[in-house]
């Protein structure tokens, strides 16, 4: 399984056996969500609240939040997070799927990103199998940022970009 329990959206990696120890056959089975993993996340927000650490937790370079599969445990991470003063930011090739947890997103703590490798769909659908194709991923990054909520895309080595500050790409997702 990778690590945090989480399956990724199949793109073509190569060191797949190597990164988590599995076949691509086996990693893309699915994700079991690590024994305790949310009881123990709890346990450590509470010590992170305690010494007054509120600095921002990534989710996720190596696998991906918003997955086709179950995504409440997700859900109840950023909870845990919010609830005990933590930011977060997600990385996510899963498009509107994040939107359903778009309220647990403050503009002044947490951020959304998401993997933008290509503009085209015909090439999309041949690297990176089973994820949302870019306009859902443009969608869910205009929706975040329309709330004020800081927004990134990540290309190619995951370059970092705050939408708005990048002008070709504003413009061609449509918020310049």
């Amino acid at each position: 399984m990778p690590p945090g329990g989480w399956w990724t959206e199949g793109s073509k990696r190569q060191g797949l056996e190597v990164l988590h120890g599995s076949s691509e056959k086996e990693f893309d089975a699915g994700a079991v969500p690590r024994k305790d993993f949310l009881r123990n996340l709890k346990k450590d927000a509470l010590k992170y609240q305690a010494l007054g650490i509120t600095e921002q937790v990534m989710l996720s370079f190596t696998t991906d939040p918003y997955h086709p599969g179950n995504t409440k445990p997700t859900r109840r991470t950023l909870k845990i997070l919010r609830n005990h003063s933590l930011a977060f930011c997600t990385l996510t090739k899963g498009g509107t799927r994040a939107l359903r947890d778009i309220k647990l997103f403050r503009p002044e703590r947490d951020a959304f990103a998401s993997t933008l490798t290509t503009l085209d769909d015909r090439f999309s659908r041949k690297s990176e199998r089973n994820a949302p194709l870019p306009g859902d991923r443009i969608q869910a990054l205009r929706a975040f940022h329309e709330l004020g909520i800081f927004t990134r895309h990540c290309r190619g080595r995951c370059r970092r970009h705050r939408l708005g500050r990048n002008a070709r790409f504003a413009s061609v997702v449509g918020i310049a």
